[in-house]
C-alpha cells in the first residue's frame, strides 16, 4: 500500500452569506466524496487540542463554521502543515493522515463529513503505532 502524503490534503471555503445571520452551503456534489457520517466539535475550551489520530479507511472534511481552529496534519513520511481555519474553511483529509485541531475560542465549531460510518478499529490513536505502519511496509 502506498501511503497518502500531506500533498493529498486540499483546502477549501465553503462561503458564508448574511441573511438574517451567517449560513455556510456545503453542496455535497463539490465533495470528493458522498457523506455517510456528520458530526460537530464543540464546546471545547480554548486552548484544548481535539483529534490526535488517524484513520485507516476514512476520509474527511473538517469546515470550521465559527470561531477560529488551527489544523495540524502530519504524515506517515515526516511531513507536518499547519493552517488557521475560520468560518466557512475546510481541509480534505484522505485515510493515513495524523490530524489535530487547536481550538482557540470556546465558540470555534467543527463540521466533520465522513466518507464511513463509525468504528473504532478505524482509528489509530498512538503516533509510535502509526509510524511503525510505514516501517512495516517498507
Amino acid at each position: 500500500m502506498i501511503y497518502p502524503t500531506i500533498k493529498r490534503v486540499k483546502y477549501t471555503h465553503f462561503p458564508s452569506h448574511k441573511n438574517g445571520g451567517q449560513l455556510i452551503s456545503v453542496e455535497f456534489d463539490k465533495l470528493s466524496f458522498l457523506p455517510e457520517r456528520i458530526f460537530q466539535v464543540l464546546e471545547v475550551l480554548s486552548g484544548e487540542i481535539r483529534g490526535n489520530h488517524a484513520r485507516k479507511t476514512t476520509s474527511q472534511y473538517l469546515i470550521c463554521m465559527s470561531g477560529k481552529i488551527t489544523s495540524t496534519i502530519k504524515d506517515m513520511h515526516g511531513n507536518t502543515e499547519s493552517k488557521i481555519l475560520t468560518r466557512g474553511d475546510s481541509v480534505y483529509l484522505p485515510p493515513y493522515i495524523w490530524d489535530s485541531q487547536l481550538f482557540h475560542t470556546k465558540h470555534s465549531v467543527l463540521l466533520v463529513l465522513c466518507d464511513t460510518f463509525y468504528s473504532k478499529e478505524d482509528y489509530i490513536e498512538d503516533w509510535d503505532l502509526f509510524c511503525s505502519l510505514l516501517e512495516e511496509k517498507s
